[in-house]
């Protein structure tokens, strides 16, 4: 018997018992349900948080630390922007002199960090690697708040990340001017300002928004950022507005409050802080992290391997999405260990149901013998119908997560609501990239290869018990 004969024949005795038929699958479709749709959540997660971290940066980026533990540093997480709230005289400011838990090589930074930073002399050295083909600190700015001309217009607060304009140009826009994007006085914003200002992203390209910083006399990187401003409780300290060109809006990110300037604006804005000259700025330049660009993508590693040879820690975009890749994997393994015992359930269903067939068809299976099928003919048979029992259920488990995760996914966008009336605010309607359920090819294959797999096993032993019958029992067998 050909192969397409067995798989036609197997495939028609699934029917003989309709009902039990039905309800194997079913009890295997539980399974692959469960396990599709558990795999499906971490693989939305997955690509969110793969889309936050990877938001500025692409193949050829490198970020460079020293060999130091970070921790954690205070951004604002969410979807919102936080209104700016003018300081109260009365507020009480801890100014403490620099030889108490400060460090004076590091300009007021605490002594804690003092160990992470980065100098000229390490960019100079980084930048002196083959195949570098640009390298830049990444500048950190913490402004009182950023306004748009509109007096009506709530200011916000705003953290400022300086970034070269290749790295800026790699952002996940919802809009922007790429021409406007080149200049030093451009910004580029998230979604929520504009939001926040209740306008038109595309109506906001062009405009002009100030941003307040204080000249403070400290450096302006993370070592003295501070949510709120920095001139919040000092009446004495002078205050200067700096005009940005919005160039583009950012689609909505973890980090909520943060717009993205060029590198000269930045120095421009922490020389004003410091109290410094750009160039006295810049000579005695003091940051956190390092971006490097690698000429092209194929010497990545290689100059990934040089930084670390040298002395620094490196993160690439590849090691930044694998970490993020085996932390989400191993989370949907966890939460699809609970289908895989659905499964486990579904496949003594499946031995069941199949020596059942055998008890039904025990005068068949001894006319087919008498025939001339052989015990590899019978086997096959009953071990195709196992096969079509994992398929069937794993593709109504797939169809009904998939519509699951869809709906779901619909419900915390656009929530529900009738008329002006909102049963259910959609909780994601901030995020409008980001599914919570989302299906792929891999997915697909994996779920239809276990339960095919699963079934396969469980039938194994009924097809070689049908294998096995006497020819001649069988036909007497009422």
């Amino acid at each position: 018997m050909r192969v397409d004969d067995v798989l036609k024949v197997s495939f028609g005795n699934l029917f003989r018992q309709k009902a039990r038929t039905a309800l194997t699958i079913v009890s295997m479709m539980i399974g692959a349900f469960l396990i599709s749709i558990m795999l499906s959540v971490g693989n939305g997660l997955k690509q969110f948080m793969i889309s936050q971290v990877t938001m500025f940066a692409d193949t050829r980026t490198i970020g460079v630390q020293k060999q130091f533990d970070f921790g954690s540093f205070g951004f604002s997480l969410g979807g919102g922007v936080e209104k700016y709230t003018e300081p109260s005289d009365a507020l009480e400011v801890d100014v403490r002199p620099l030889d108490e838990g400060t460090s004076s090589d590091t300009s007021g930074m605490p002594d804690y960090l003092s160990g992470a930073v980065l100098r000229n002399n390490d960019l100079e050295k980084i930048s002196k690697i083959n195949h570098v083909a640009d390298a830049a600190f990444e500048k950190y700015i913490s402004p009182d708040y950023i306004r748009l001309d509109d007096a009506e217009r709530d200011k916000l607060l705003v953290t400022l990340y300086g970034l070269p304009v290749e790295i800026r140009e790699n952002a996940s826009f919802s809009v922007v001017d790429k021409n406007e994007l080149r200049n030093k006085d451009a910004v580029v914003l998230s979604d929520g300002y504009a939001e926040s200002w209740g306008l038109d992203r595309e109506l906001l390209l062009g405009k002009t928004v100030w941003i307040q910083v204080a000249q403070t006399g400290e450096p302006s990187g993370l070592g003295s950022v501070q949510q709120g401003g920095m001139s919040a409780g000092h009446g004495d300290v002078e205050i200067k507005e700096f005009p940005f060109k919005i160039a583009g809006f950012v689609e909505k990110s973890l980090l909520s409050q943060m717009g993205y300037i060029t590198p000269e604006a930045a120095d421009e804005i922490g020389a004003y802080i410091a109290g410094k000259s750009i160039e006295e700025l810049i000579t005695d330049e003091k940051e956190f992290e390092i971006i490097v660009i690698v000429d092209s993508d194929e010497n990545v590693d290689a100059v990934d391997r040089a930084i670390e040879k040298a002395g620094y820690q490196s993160m690439t975009y590849d090691e930044s999405i694998g970490q993020i890749g085996v932390v989400f994997d191993f989370i949907s393994a966890a939460l699809s260990s609970f289908g895989a015992i659905a499964m486990l359930v579904a496949s003594i269903g499946i031995a069941n149901t199949l020596l059942m067939a055998i008890y039904e068809r025990t005068r068949e299976i001894g006319v087919m013998k008498a025939v001339g099928a052989t015990r590899t003919v019978i086997g096959a048979l009953f071990t195709a119908e196992a096969a079509w029992l994992g398929i069937l259920g794993g593709s109504v488990g797939l169809l009904v997560s998939w519509l699951i995760g869809r709906f779901v996914n619909w419900i915390l966008h656009d929530g529900i609501s009738i008329g002006s009336l909102t049963i259910l605010k959609g909780v994601l309607a901030d995020y409008p990239t980001f599914d919570i359920s989302v299906f792929n090819i891999q997915i697909i294959i994996l779920v239809l290869g276990v339960t095919t797999s699963v079934a396969v096993v469980a039938g194994l032993y009924p097809a070689w018990r049908a294998s096995r019958l006497d020819p001649i029992v069988a036909l007497r067998h009422d």
